[in-house]
């Protein structure tokens, strides 16, 4: 502090109110109180300053510490990724068909392999009529967070990047298209097709256009074109799409594709990385045995089987306690067939109605209502699977000849029961003495006063009867008095 400073210091201090003076030694002394005091407090103000100063100080230099160790780490990871040895590793995933959750799961492994693999390249083999929205968000997280170069390839020769497509080729770091192909119709469409609101059907619009926006606009690539395809669902050749910056490259096969990208510089989380791409090795990522069984569960045929078979399973087992095998089978295909409805679009409605003629059918069972209750089990049956998958794309409906098939199957599957059930009931009782009439047995004894005892089924009984029966003879037993049998003389045939 400047010598002004502390004379003002001084000067306030002294004449501040409450000051009271006897002496000019009780003035000079209270100077020098006032100096000594004032040096104090700015000794203090200096050391807390000092404090603060190197509090900061040790911030800054723990910040620039981590600074530095995120830099290494991503210098690192991006060493990781670039090109040291002469041959480059290029893992190829082949995506042929809609974007489910199945698809989602094999790519999102795949890619997680690559990352350990230490891949220099992905290259994804897409041809797909769209599919849903959220595994598509899905596969575009697991791109947009890779450390690997991710090439999306619109391929081969009359392939398609249609609806959700056109959103994962632009989230791509390489973009690109075989001759033949097009990308595009990326519009919206509401689960089932139905027409709805137009204020909601424009806010869906307007989340979709500004999705595309945002990932145009990270990968450079021309926003206003691909908000067409969400918008005016346009549609592009390789050529169109070239022209107007919604692809990076059109190339004729994998191989002239790596010629051309050679060399590009792209960035992923791990920073810039140049594709030094002049000898390569290519690895074909499969789908393993739970990517098939995903896929082939997913398919809405299947997963409507499953569940039919299930039904029939479950139904048989609860008929007849004990059988074990439909039980189990029932059960397992049931499971199966639930787990595939999670991964569809499915309209809960129709699940009702399926199980509504499940209970008609067993109701028929029971009640024998002359077929009215097999008839709208059918039907039911019938509308519930219609309605089952919500989904305007056809590859997430069940095929009207799965649909008439298995609901005729499970027609014909309860009406044989309830035939089986109604024959039983008219069957005669096999038990006790409903069981013996009309039976053949053979007399043991002569019979006296018109009893004696016969033998039939193994037993024993006596019996009664108004014919002349000798040992040896076959009677009939027609009836039974008490515990006695009542029976006649079986003529000889």
């Amino acid at each position: 502090m400047s010598k002004i400073g502390y004379i003002f210091l001084v000067l306030t201090y002294l004449f501040s109110p409450g000051q009271i003076y006897d002496s000019g030694e009780d003035v000079i002394r209270k100077i020098i109180e006032g100096i000594k005091r004032t040096t104090e407090e700015q000794g203090t103000k200096r050391g807390t300053e000092e404090q603060g100063t190197k509090k900061k100080n040790d911030q800054k230099e723990k910040r620039e510490v981590r600074e530095e160790v995120i830099e290494k780490n991503d210098i690192e990871a991006k060493s990781d990724y670039e090109v040291k040895s002469s041959v480059a590793k290029i893992y190829t995933i082949k995506v042929d068909g809609a974007i489910s959750p199945a698809v989602a799961s094999f790519i999102l492994d795949s890619l997680d392999r690559a990352m350990k693999g230490k891949a220099n390249l992905v290259i994804i083999l897409l041809d797909t009529p769209g599919g849903l929205d959220l595994a598509m968000r899905d596969i575009i997280r697991a791109i947009e967070s890779s450390y690997v170069p991710i090439c999306v390839y619109v391929w081969p020769v009359g392939g398609r990047a249609a609806s959700a497509g056109t959103f994962i080729v632009a989230s791509a770091h390489i973009a690109a298209m075989s001759p033949g192909t097009s990308i595009g119709a990326a519009s919206p469409v509401m689960m089932g097709g139905e027409k709805i609101d137009e204020k909601l059907r424009k806010k869906i619009e307007n989340d979709a256009i500004a999705y595309i926006r945002a990932i145009a606009q990270r990968h450079g690539r021309n926003a206003e074109a691909l908000e067409k395809t969400v918008k005016e669902a346009s549609t592009f050749t390789p050529e169109e799409a070239l022209k107007n910056k919604i692809i990076d490259v059109v190339a004729d096969s994998v191989d002239d594709l790596i010629k051309k990208i050679s060399g590009m510089k792209v960035s992923t989380t791990a920073g810039e990385i140049t594709l030094n791409l002049q000898k390569y090795e290519i690895v074909n990522l499969e789908p393993n045995v739970k990517h098939k069984l995903l896929k082939v569960i997913s398919d809405p045929n299947i997963a409507y089987i499953l569940m039919t078979i299930g039904i029939w399973g479950i139904f048989f087992e609860l008929a007849n306690p004990g059988a074990i095998f439909p039980g189990v089978i029932g059960a397992i295909c049931l499971v199966l067939g639930l787990y595939s409805l999670q991964a569809l679009p499915v309209n809960w409605a129709g699940l009702v109605l399926i199980l509504l003629a499940i209970v008609f059918f067993l109701l028929e069972v029971k009640l024998s209502s002359s077929g009215v209750l097999a008839l709208t089990g059918i039907l039911s049956m019938f509308l519930g699977s219609i309605m089952l998958f919500d989904s305007p794309e056809p590859v997430f409906r069940a095929s009207y000849k799965a649909i008439i098939s298995t609901t005729l199957a499970t027609a014909l599957f309860f009406i044989f029961v309830a035939y089986k059930a109604l024959s039983a009931q008219r069957v005669k009782s096999i038990v006790g003495f409903e069981g013996l009439i009309d039976q053949i047995g053979l007399t043991i004894t002569d019979f006296k006063d018109g009893a004696g005892k016969i033998s039939v089924g193994g037993e024993i009984w006596d019996a009664e009867s108004e014919d002349d029966i000798k040992k040896g003879d076959k009677v009939k037993i027609i009836s039974h008095k008490g515990m006695k049998l009542i029976v006649v003389k079986e003529k000889d045939r």
